[in-house]
């Protein structure tokens, strides 16, 4: 039957097609959303525990969703922020509680930090991706840099290092963890699935095999394949598009950071994927990328940049595609479809992105940055450290301020004065050898403890790169509904479930996507607010970040000044 009833909550036999389901769906999450993105803003970022005395920096700290470590029993009403770090709809329910788990054991280590002013952390607002100087304000690094953006040791040492929040610091150690961790884990626990994926492709036999024994490749069998030539080919295209771009315009970067940057992203391919298809969460290589860059090509910020964007964009981008084939595998879609599909979508998708950052940039007053022409001839992207509560749209921009704060520690700054042997922050590298041997001991017990067995350990860590600026109130709401939808109703009403369950993830993302862009281009856009106690920022600590301990005069913390490496 295409549209078989299901039996579902309240003994009730449900018959309304998948269609027309979605159809009710989004209409009714389109329509909720103009509440929490309009009407009542209050209800996205629901931060009633600060509400209660917004000034006690304690307070704040622990339960302050914008610069605390969200620790709120009712964070949120909105599905859009539900959704921030997973879909609880579409992950796993051992993967969220795996994640949620990183979160919480990650944030005890982050208030331990701040509390006991670890790496002087009570100094600095206890969750935020921003930098800061020594005197505990934000970091300039026009003060360091020369005019071609390159580091400048005179001033560097008269100026001030580089330090990180606690929650930032806690971020990369789980960072360093998770990278070792996915290989080892990838070995113990893959190992042989790896191996034998590899030798029937250089055997060639992997589809003849598969053909015989599965009835989706030998159903596939009857379309034309896409050659692995045509494959080839757009990465050799692509890799001459980007040497031509590296060496055409004064990027000040060497061509070799292409090959090596895109070899990291091919030699994690298969061990990420692997994770990927299992948890549903994908590993991306963005910290990783920064540190080897920075290592290539210390004091050149937009070297690293240009690392991280050939080895982590290549990851990021090809395990989306690889999905895609296997999702069109199982839909029997022609392979020629797929392929000429994804060409297209992706050929479109630059140039929208292209037009939408343009547009940001040039109509968007005051985004996310403001900009310093000191010294002369360079842009300082110095930016504000509370600039959400003054630009007018609210546009917080944690990824740019993530990537600008990256820019400079692993770019400007490099990781050898910050994570080498006499950098502020070396016992940091702990972490690798650490994450590398978690999941070879986990593998081991749980040979003897079964419970065990539920426990990820690649996605226990990556819980604990989920802060700076995000925090427990952006993993927590997963947890209720994964239970509900993962353990409660696909337990007990399996055909509703697999009727209903994504189809209401689907509908939710795409009604929360239309409804954000006519709410911002139909009414932001043209300064028509609803000035109203629900719409109204936050004040105290959750408007402007405050530290534990404070300075006075010329006081300021770390090393004295010159000592830093």
């Amino acid at each position: 039957m295409v549209n078989p009833p299901a039996l579902g909550p309240f003994r009730q036999m449900y018959n309304t097609s998948r269609f027309r389901f979605f159809l009710y769906a989004f209409v009714g999450m389109f329509c909720y959303a103009w509440f929490p993105g309009y009407l009542f803003e209050k209800l996205s970022i629901f931060n009633w525990l600060s509400w209660i005395s917004p000034s006690n920096v304690n307070l704040v700290a622990i339960t302050g969703i914008q610069t605390g470590l969200g620790l709120n029993p009712l964070p949120t009403f909105d599905w859009n922020m539900v959704t921030t770090a997973l879909d609880p709809l579409v992950v796993p329910l051992v993967a969220t509680l795996n994640v949620f788990a990183g979160v919480v054991i990650s944030g005890v280590v982050i208030a331990i930090f701040w509390f006991r002013n670890t790496y002087w952390a009570s100094y600095l607002p206890i969750n935020t991706n921003r930098l800061f100087n020594r005197w505990g304000t934000a970091y300039n690094v026009s003060e360091i840099l020369d005019s071609h953006a390159v580091l400048v040791q005179a001033k560097y040492q008269q100026y001030s290092t580089t330090f990180l929040a606690p929650s930032s610091l806690v971020q990369y150690t789980f960072y360093f963890a998770t990278y070792s961790a996915t290989i080892s884990y990838a070995i113990l626990y893959q190992g042989q699935a790896i191996m034998a994926g590899f030798r029937n492709l250089i055997r060639k036999t992997g589809r003849k095999t598969a053909s015989v024994h599965d009835v989706h490749s030998r159903l596939m069998c009857t379309y034309r394949e896409v050659s692995e030539i045509w494959y080839a080919a757009l990465n050799v295209l692509a890799l001459g598009l980007a040497v031509v771009v590296i060496t055409a315009w004064p990027t000040s970067t060497n061509v070799g950071v292409i090959f090596v940057a895109f070899s990291v992203a091919a030699a994690f391919l298969v061990p990420v994927g692997q994770i990927y298809a299992i948890t549903g969460i994908s590993i991306n290589l963005n910290v990783l990328s920064e540190f080897l860059g920075g290592l290539w090509t210390p004091g050149n910020p937009l070297s690293v940049n240009f690392f991280k964007l050939y080895g982590y964009t290549t990851l990021a981008n090809a395990l989306p595609f690889i999905s895609d084939l296997k999702l069109a595998h199982y839909a029997k879609i022609p392979p020629w479809h797929t392929f000429s599909a994804q060409i297209v979508a992706t050929i479109v998708s630059a140039v929208v992105c292209t037009a939408m950052l343009n547009y940001q940039i040039n109509k968007i007053p005051d985004i996310c940055q403001r900009f310093d022409l000191t010294p002369p001839g360079i842009i300082s992207l110095t930016l504000i450290v509370h600039a959400n509560s003054t630009q007018k749209d609210r546009f917080t921009c944690p990824g740019v301020n993530t990537y600008f704060s990256a820019s400079v520690v692993f770019g400007s700054i490099g990781p050898r004065r910050m994570f080498g042997p006499r950098g502020p922050y070396s016992a940091l590298l702990a972490a690798f050898p650490i994450g590398l041997a978690l999941p070879v001991m986990l593998y081991f017990a749980q040979r003897r403890i079964f419970w065990l067995r539920n426990i990820n350990p690649v996605m226990l860590l990556h819980g604990g790169t989920t802060w700076s600026p995000f925090n427990l109130a952006y993993i927590w709401p997963a947890v209720p509904l994964s239970l509900l939808s993962m353990a409660y109703l696909k337990s007990r009403y399996l055909a509703f479930w697999a009727k209903y369950n994504y189809i209401a993830s689907a509908a939710f993302s795409s009604a929360i996507a239309i409804a954000s862009l006519l709410i911002y281009f139909a009414l932001q856009s043209n300064g028509i607010e609803l000035p109203w106690w629900g719409n109204y920022a936050d004040s105290g600590c959750e408007k402007h970040a405050c530290p534990r301990l404070r300075l006075t005069g010329e006081e300021y913390f770390g090393p004295r000044e010159g000592e830093w490496v």
